[in-house]
């Protein structure tokens, strides 16, 4: 087996590296070697700046999160975006890099023995623990309040909790018990998709989804309520009180298919994940390399790291000096 030379970092902290889906996938092919000091290739996600110490390895970006890779500071990222740059970036949506790192590769609605229990089920479920004080847009909490002026909506997270401080262990099993389920990301940006819309829907609960513009791209847009398919709340509270109110409209969607396409797409991300992977580390290191290493990519980098005000003043006093741009002038972009 090929010897790599890698270490992962900026993970949240109590991860196992060992349970990601590159080390799993990775050490099937070759002999890793994990290097916290000196790697020639390092995986990193989002949580944190460890990555810009490794300045001569091939940094790749693995990110669920709604950022977008900066690829002046990574050769290749794994990322939400729909985005194309040669053989440097692969979307695969975190609703998928959820469920593959679980080893799931099949999304079928949990079977009912009693269709009639799911009409009988409480109104609405909202679980959340990041708020609006964090960094989730606001209007996913109007959304439980909108709901909640119909029927009492149970919040079972940190956020908002109306069930006597009681937090949910089995979040499966919990909106499971439920006919909608509050399906929000904590923004909106094209290619962000979670397990916020996928879990109700395995779950037998209408997701009442905000977040990716394009999600109809792969979801069934006749599975769930999409909340930007309306004018106003008003108007999206009514239709979910007409669907709440007409037992076989609501069975007619919880039986559409969770998908547009018949194609196992787990199965397609994990091929695309896979395949990605290996093109990486098939090649030898120099060759692996995509950044550029030079030019003002250096300066952007090195600000990134917050190691450049000695160099910024070194390389504006010689731009500068060649009469280009004033060092005033300069200032103003910093």
């Amino acid at each position: 087996m090929k010897d790599i030379n890698i270490w992962f970092t900026d993970f949240l902290p109590k991860t196992d590296i060992r349970h990601t889906n590159e080390y799993k996938w990775l050490s099937k092919k070759y002999n890793l070697i994990l290097n916290p000091k000196n790697p020639d290739f390092v995986i990193s996600s989002v949580f944190g700046l460890e990555h810009l110490k490794y300045d001569k390895a091939v940094r790749i970006l693995v990110s669920g999160e709604n950022i977008s890779p900066d690829f002046n500071v990574f050769d290749y990222a794994i990322t939400s975006d729909p985005i194309e740059l040669g053989d440097r970036h692969l979307r695969v949506p975190y609703w998928a890099l959820r469920y593959l790192s679980e080893d799931h590769f099949e999304y079928e609605r949990r079977p009912v023995a009693d269709e009639t229990l799911l009409v009988k089920r409480k109104f609405c479920n909202f679980l959340y623990s990041n708020s609006s004080s964090l960094c989730a847009m606001p209007y996913r909490n109007e959304l439980f309040k909108k709901l909640s002026s119909y029927k009492h909506v149970d919040s079972g997270g940190s956020c908002l909790n109306n069930m006597a401080g009681v937090r949910v262990k089995d979040k499966m099993e919990f909106i499971g018990k439920y006919k909608f389920t509050i399906a929000c990301e904590n923004s909106i940006k094209v290619g962000y998709s979670t397990e916020k819309i996928l879990d109700p829907l395995i779950a037998n609960s209408v997701p009442i989804y905000l977040g990716d513009p394009c999600i109809i791209g792969e979801f069934n847009p006749k599975a769930f309520i999409n909340v930007a398919d309306f004018s106003n709340a008003d108007d999206m509270v009514s239709f979910v009180k007409n669907i709440d109110c007409n037992d076989s409209e609501y069975l007619r969607i919880l039986k559409e298919p969770i998908f547009l396409s018949d194609k196992n797409l787990l199965l397609d991300y994990h091929k695309a994940l896979y395949d990605f992977l290996m093109h990486v580390f098939d090649q030898q290191v120099n060759d692996a390399r995509r950044r550029c290493e030079y030019g003002w990519t250096r300066i952007h980098v090195a600000r990134q790291a917050g190691l450049c005000k000695s160099l910024d003043k070194r390389i504006i006093t010689s731009i500068s000096g060649h009469g280009q741009m004033s060092v005033a002038e300069l200032n103003r972009y910093r």
